[in-house]
This record gives structure tokens, sequence and C-alpha cells, in this order.
């Protein structure tokens, strides 16, 4: 509706530029457009106003009543100044929740927008990586550089001094030996940045298979570090490599033997990736690795570390909001309509193992031994093909993880077995 026309059809006018309705592209250009008259009439069937001067008598279902917003700001900075947050302060908890479906056993399925330009750890810790690449890829230049201009020189030195063409390698031009290049490495491999992600990309199989999941955080990270000990600055073994954990207060989970059996079924994928096996790189890692698992065996104790309740001080809204940001991928695919029961149990289960022990050992038992759905095998696949995405991100303390995930696990298998 252009203000002015005096119609209450389409017409077409002339535009040009200056005008509602005219994207123009250049001085003085015009164009012939529809546009409509601003009368009201019958062929309107919604009209948006807004209130421009109020009276002191109030709109009935209008201006009487408060209406509370359906969706909030998304980028941290705005989140911050309605809420006169610090700049250490969490964004993430105010964000503007809505409830977009609630089920029939009490479950709430909520949706949430993504938080904007938010700073986190990981992403400082990305940019502090990216500034290091940087500069150690301007070190290895310069060196380069220099290295190149020196060989140059002994070259044509060597080539003056023999009369021919000299085309031995380059670290035989530097000795003026006419042998092979050398097949071993120094340290360190790569710079400390780049050793860690070429650690990473390492992906230890059977680790889960052979030590359990509470043992198995303790052995990955008892490899990736013996990986970036070697490639840094080679790995050291410990002096006196005995059995730590024999103590007055708890014994060792297992013995050297078992744990020299263990370590060397682990099957280490991808190693050839970033490390050469014909420099001794990738034999040197191996090595590396494999001692570091094999020292971590050792020092396991029976006994779990104690944890306090509630799990890092929570209070029951916040335990209630850190379970919910649990993503579990796979429980469609594998319950189809039980989606919605087996995810309240997962859900229950981590409040409760965050509140108090859980008992993730007890045996599960079936109230409908005649009727159940699942039997007590297709319970154990299914729950633990799940994966529980998200899972490190509010639950990363000594054992939080662990514990959190066996009991969403048993709580899983639980509520399975009586569906």
């Amino acid at each position: 509706m252009l203000n002015g026309v005096l119609r209450k059809s389409r017409v077409r006018l002339l535009l040009k530029v200056g005008q509602n309705l005219l994207r123009y592209k250049r001085d003085g250009y015009r164009k012939r457009k529809s546009v409509r008259g601003c009368i009201v009439a019958e062929d309107i069937s919604t009209l948006n106003l807004s209130i421009v001067t109020q009276s002191d008598k109030q709109i009935a279902g209008l201006s009487d009543s408060m209406m509370p917003n359906r969706k909030g700001p998304k980028r941290a900075s705005k989140i911050r100044k309605l809420f006169s947050l610090g700049a250490d302060e969490n964004v993430c908890r105010l964000v503007a929740r809505r409830v977009v479906k609630e089920y029939d056993n009490g479950f709430k399925k909520y949706k949430a927008p993504k938080v904007q330009r938010l700073i986190t750890k990981r992403v400082q810790q990305r940019r502090e990586d990216l500034k290091k690449v940087k500069a150690d890829r301007k070190t290895q230049s310069i060196k380069l550089k220099s290295t190149s201009t020196m060989l140059s020189g002994k070259a044509s030195l060597l080539a003056l001094l023999v009369g021919r063409t000299y085309a031995a390698p380059v670290a035989t031009i530097v000795n003026g030996l006419d042998s092979p290049a050398p097949t071993t490495f120094t340290h360190p491999m790569m710079s400390p940045t780049q050793c860690k992600a070429a650690c990473r990309e390492i992906h230890p199989i059977s680790v889960h298979k052979t030590f359990g999941e509470q043992n198995k955080q303790v052995i990955l990270a008892a490899l990736y570090t013996g990986c970036e000990q070697e490639c840094t600055s080679g790995y050291v073994a410990p002096v006196d490599p005995s059995i730590g954990c024999p103590t007055e207060d708890y014994d060792c989970l297992f013995d050297a033997t078992t744990c020299d059996s263990y370590c060397s079924e682990i099957d280490l994928r991808r190693l050839n990736t970033n490390f050469d096996k014909a420099t001794g790189e990738k034999h040197a890692i191996y090595t590396a690795m494999k001692a570091s698992c094999k020292l971590a065996c050792t020092n396991i104790p029976k006994t779990p570390a104690t944890l306090s309740y509630p799990l890092g001080g929570r209070t029951p809204l916040d335990i209630k909001q850190d379970c919910e940001h649990i993503v579990p991928v796979g429980v469609h695919s594998n319950f189809g309509d039980d989606k919605a029961t087996i995810m309240h149990a997962i859900y229950t289960g981590c409040e409760e193992a965050a509140t108090g022990p859980y008992d993730y050992k007890a045996p599960i038992v079936a109230f409908c031994p005649t009727a159940c759905k699942y039997t007590e095998d297709e319970c154990d696949s299914y729950c633990g093909d799940i994966n529980l995405h998200k899972l490190w991100e509010f639950w990363s303390g000594d054992g939080e993880k662990s514990e959190i995930y066996l009991a969403s696990k048993h709580s899983c298998k639980k509520a399975c077995a009586n569906i």
C-alpha cells in the first residue's frame, strides 16, 4: 500500500528515484511498477497496525495485558547486556528456551537458539594454536632459506673442486661424502602444536573392549601422552617402573603380565598418517605409546575415585539443565516409537547419578516377563549403541563423565526391559 494513491485497487505508476518501492540502479532511473492504493477495502484480509496514541481507556485483549516475548536475544553480548552479566559469566544458561512438545509421562522437549559470537576456551585455544602454527611456519621458512643458501654455496664449492656436477642428497652435500641419506630422525619431530594434532589423529582400537568403560579414558590419555613426549623430546621411561598402587588403602586392578597382554592387543590405526616409517618415526611412536600404556595400566587402583555429591556442587536446576544438554544419538533408529520413554530414562539416570551414588551394577528386573517388548540381550545391545553426544561439555570432572555415562546406560536398559 503506497501512501498518497487514493485508490482501492492496484495501479501501474511510473516511479522515479526517491520514491518508495523502487530500488534504483543509477541517477535518473525510472520504472513502471504495480502498486496498491492506500484505501482499505473488502479485498484486504489482514491489516497490521501499531498504536500511535493511546487514550485513558484500555483496549480489551490488546493493551490491558502484557504478553511475554516468545524469543530472546541470541548474541552473547546482547544477553550480557540484558541480564547485566560480566565477561566471565556463562550466558548459555540464560538463553530463551521454549517447550515445543510435552509427552504423557511428563517429559518436555525444549528448543533453544545457539548462542552466537560466544568466546569459549576452545575458541581461545584454537586461536592460540593458529598463532603458534604461523610462528612455527615463519621460523621454519627462515631456517630453510638459510640452509638452502649454505647448501648452494657448499655445493658450488665442491663442484669447483671436483670438477663435476654434484647430485648427491642434501645430507651428503653437507658432509661432502657420496653416501646414502640417513634413515634416523631427530627430536623434536615437529612443533609441539603439530605433535599434539598428529597424535590425536591416531585411533586406538579395542581399548574399551579390553579395559572397560571406567578405565578407557585413563589408557587413552596415557597413549596420547606417550606419543606427544616421543614426538617432542623423546619418551623417557621411569627409572623404577614398578607397580605403584599397592598401598594400605587399595590394590592394583591389573598385574604386569595382564597389562603387557592388554596393551599389546591395542591396534593403533592411522599411525603412519603423520609419522614416517622409513625414518623410524613410526616405530619410535609405537614403542612409546605401548610403554606409556603399560605404565598407566599397572597403576590403576581397584577402588574408583571418590566423588562428592551433588557433583560439582550443582543445584537441582543446574543438574537438570546439564543432563538435558546431553544429546543421545541412535535412540530413534533402535527404539522407534519408544524413543520418548528411553530419552526420559537416560535423563532420569543422569539426574540420579549427579544427585547421589547410583548403583549401576544392580540387576535389572523386568516386571513384564510374559509381555515385554524387548529381551534382555536386545536392551543391552540397543542401549550400548546409543552415543551420548556433548556428555563431556558439562560432565568432565574427575570421574563425573564415567559415572553419568554408566548410570544413563543402566537406566536405559532398565526402562527398555519394562516396555
